[in-house]
């Protein structure tokens, strides 16, 4: 599994990204259909793994199943997006995946309780909130209430028992919480920060990009004290109940 992140510049997202949109999703910049800046870093982002992941430089065909979850026509690899308000984040990963992204902001008691379980921590929402959210795009649909998807936490690790699915929580900046969820235990990688100037670079060269490449910098899962582990952290942390790698 992959997963990278990026910040949404101030000010309009550069037209150039729109190459790197799916088939499906282009149209003329401007229009009331095109993507917004979350959206379009986000694309810009998933073209960006595949070519760097699988050497795929035209993203493949998308369609969108029932519950609006979209997927590869060929099925494979599986991926998942979300942004919010200033941080995009996307996975790509050889079996079905989730993942959310969320800039911690003012909330109500009231969508508190209806969010958190009666266990779940309110200093924590945003933690519980991408675990959520990144489940319900696992899943493609939603299922039940929020308060009604209680996770447990161990650390990173998070699991919701009933359902069966697993996940790992991240801070990939102050102020952000992300989460990624999957069926099975999995090893979770790091996050790898992809400045937009590199998803500029690849729109307007193609693959040519690849012969000058700077750093990425890498983000660790967080620990059970909720701060960030280092960037350059060598063994990212096993999720779930496998003592090895997992799927990925």
């Amino acid at each position: 599994m992959q997963l990278y992140f990026t910040e949404i510049p101030s000010g309009p997202s550069p037209e150039a990204l729109s190459r790197l949109l799916p088939r499906v999703r282009q149209t003329r910049a401007g229009s009331p259909a095109f993507p917004g800046p979350g959206a379009l870093l986000a694309y810009a982002l998933l073209a960006y793994g595949l070519w760097e992941s699988h050497g795929v430089f035209q993203t493949p065909g998308i369609v969108y199943e029932v519950g609006g979850k979209p997927v590869f026509q060929a099925g494979a690899p599986h991926f998942s997006l979300s942004h919010g308000k200033t941080h995009v984040l996307c996975a790509i990963s050889r079996s079905p995946v989730g993942v959310d992204i969320e800039t911690h902001r003012a909330v109500s008691p009231t969508v508190v309780r209806r969010v958190l379980a009666p266990w779940e921590a309110p200093e924590d929402f945003f933690d519980y909130w991408t675990l959520k959210e990144s489940a319900i795009k696992l899943l493609g649909k939603k299922e039940r209430p929020f308060r009604e998807m209680g996770f447990r936490r161990a650390g990173p690790r998070a699991f919701w028992p009933e359902a069966g699915i697993v996940g790992a929580l991240y801070r990939p900046a102050p102020g952000c919480s992300a989460a990624v969820c999957a069926w099975e235990a999995f090893t979770a990688p790091l996050l790898r920060f992809v400045p937009v100037s590199r998803l500029l670079a690849l729109a307007e060269n193609g693959a040519s990009e690849n012969a000058s490449r700077p750093p990425i910098q890498f983000s660790g899962c967080i620990d059970a004290a909720s701060s960030i582990q280092s960037k350059y952290s060598e063994l990212p942390s096993t999720i779930g109940n496998a003592t090895s790698s997992g799927t990925s």
